[in-house]
């Protein structure tokens, strides 16, 4: 499966040199004073006509009553003074509390100059394509709180992509080491020879073939913004990491992937001196109706778990079928990791366009249809499909990153696994809830950057309020769908209500407190008790059933709880891998 269908080819853009790039131009530098009018306000019962009649109607001329209870009025300059002038003597009035200009006020929205950016219906949509004005990701209202960071990698895994893109150029990851070292020989020593700006792992080696279908999805992530060229990405500063490797084999794509680990261990083993920083891959490509939970798919999710424990969150396209992935299959979007980010495609009307669904499956929604990008060479055309629904997600990681709070990013820097699953969480949380995606998607809903990014910028771990992001996936036989907390906001001890519904009445359930390791690799999110997120485990059995349950949290437990997994488990199955497995459940409790 290669989750793309091309629409319109459009001509390249000239030149090929790297774009200038300035400050995000939004709407000027300070206030805008409209000219020929000032709003004042008199003493307390003026009428309209008593204002009137104190002014000199030669020089003003009151226009109209703003609000009455407050006696303000707008008042028109008639004798072609400044607005300056005509404040300075209605100031000198004793009857005048004060006279103050009228100044323009404008949607808080950051509009990039990028010359196509007006066709860019999933960035702004006000109905130019004949959707339905708001059907998009509100991205000008997210570009308020920032437009990205270069700290950022995002490993684009598809079939290379033209990395000397006009549009792309400036945001390309580069390995110091290697573009500046000597051809042939391993200059970083990490294993890869010539790997300057990602890797060919059809080929084993730093030639990245100049693919169509990679440049566009590349673009769509993090293409320049504000450069006055092209088109706007999901980040307009952000650094693009090429992997060719999607259309092949899996022994192939483990590869790519394993590429991407690399450079992220590498960089958090050295401190940055070494590898990328990559919090997000783009996987747009698959295998249709193949059963992840199948031994032949097994390294799939076993890469995703790899990834996800050193911080990476894999954004998956799902099949271009209408199609129930929960019952049809699908690799990678039905495979089971916490760390995978499964993505269907909508269109400019917020409806489903024919890709799959599925409410364990598939998390979320995001625009894919006729979404204008780069190709080459310095080339834009409009691609629809899964796959440009995705990058839309894997652009939205690395920028929720680069607005993240700094208790956020100091939690990723310690528990990188774990935050990428709150991460995760406040994704899936403030999706905008649609019609066609509501009961047939983990969240109900098609991406929402700016709620999402709000969040994030006020994430503070344990802040003293209860909140709660749940994203279950669990096996046909299990599901996760109400958690609640009971008790006192202000005290340490509580009881947390686990709800089952479609249990099955043989399994035994167990909800299991404790740190990451291998042999629990099905973790949930964060739980702060008491304003502390640390380590400790707790394990309690015996559910069973379709009811509620609750674990006790004394205050003896304080600081010692870090976040639970919840499964069913037959009771002859010790270790809780047998059929009926559910885990996903990402949860974060300040109480």
């Amino acid at each position: 499966m290669h989750a793309w269908i091309p629409l319109l080819l459009s001509l390249p853009l000239t030149p090929a040199q790297e774009p200038s790039v300035g400050p995000p131009a939004v709407h000027g530098a300070g206030p805008e004073i409209v000219a020929g009018q000032v709003i004042v306000r008199f003493r307390a019962g003026t009428s309209i006509e008593e204002a009137a009649g104190w002014l000199d109607g030669e020089r003003f001329v009151v226009d109209e009553v703003l609000e009455p209870k407050l006696d303000l009025f707008l008042v028109l300059i008639a004798d072609g003074s400044s607005v300056e002038q005509a404040i300075e003597v209605l100031s000198g009035d004793a009857r005048v509390l004060y006279a103050v200009p009228d100044v323009k006020v404008h949607t808080r929205q950051t509009i990039p100059n990028d010359t196509s950016f007006g066709q860019q219906w999933s960035m702004r949509n006000t109905g130019q394509t004949g959707g339905t004005p708001d059907a998009d990701i509100d991205a000008v209202e997210a570009w308020d709180l920032g437009t990205g960071s270069s700290q950022y990698v995002v490993a684009i895994v598809d079939g290379g992509g033209q990395t000397t893109h006009v549009d792309l150029l400036a945001n390309r990851w580069e390995n110091a080491a290697e573009v500046n070292g000597t051809s042939g020989v391993d200059d970083d020593g990490n294993g890869y020879v010539d790997d300057k700006y990602g890797w060919n792992a059809y080929n084993n080696n730093g030639s990245i073939p100049s693919d169509s279908h990679a440049t566009h999805v590349a673009g769509i992530a993090g293409a320049r913004g504000n450069n006055s060229t092209g088109v706007a990405g999901v980040n307009w500063d952000v650094k693009i990491m090429y992997v060719a490797g999607s259309t092949s084999t899996t022994s192939t794509v483990v590869k790519a992937y394993s590429y991407v680990l690399k450079q992220r261990d590498l960089w958090m083993q050295t401190g940055g001196a070494k590898g990328a920083n990559v919090v997000s891959a783009n996987s747009s490509f698959g295998i249709d109706y193949a059963n992840c939970a199948s031994a032949t798919y097994k390294p799939w999710n076993d890469m995703y778990e790899l990834m996800g424990a050193s911080g990476i969150l894999n954004a998956a396209a799902t099949i271009n079928a209408n199609v129930n992935v929960d019952v049809a299959g699908d690799v990678p979007t039905g495979c089971t990791s916490n760390w995978l980010v499964t993505v269907t495609n909508t269109d400019h009307r917020d409806l489903k366009s024919s890709a799959g669904y599925g409410k364990v499956s598939i998390d979320l929604g995001a625009p894919g249809t006729s979404i204008l990008s780069s190709v080459p060479t310095n080339g834009y055309a409009s691609y629809s499909g899964t796959s440009m629904a995705t990058p839309h997600v894997t652009g939205a990681i690395a920028f929720l990153h680069s607005v993240a709070s700094p208790a956020f990013k100091a939690y990723y820097a310690s528990s990188p696994a774990l935050a990428a699953l709150e991460l995760k969480a406040v994704l899936l949380a403030n999706v905008d809830v649609v019609t066609s995606l509501n009961n047939i998607t983990v969240s109900n809903g098609r991406l929402n950057l700016f709620e999402a990014a709000k969040d994030m910028a006020a994430w503070g771990g344990c802040a003293g309020t209860l909140a709660t992001y749940c994203t279950a996936k669990s096996s046909s036989q299990g599901k996760l769908p109400a958690i609640g907390w009971t008790g006192s906001s202000s005290q340490a001890a509580g009881n947390l209500v686990v709800t089952l519904a479609d249990a099955v009445p043989s399994k035994n359930g167990i909800v299991f407190w404790g740190p990451l390791q291998a042999a629990n690799p099905f973790q949930g999110g964060t739980l702060c008790v008491g304003g502390t997120i640390t380590r400790g485990p707790l394990t309690t059995t015996g559910l069973q059933g379709e009811a509620s349950y609750a674990v006790t949290i004394t205050p003896a437990m304080v600081g010692t709880t870090s976040f639970y997994q919840w499964w069913f488990r037959d009771p002859l199955d010790l270790f809780g891998y047998g059929s009926g497995l559910s885990d996903g459940l990402s949860v974060t409790f300040c109480p």
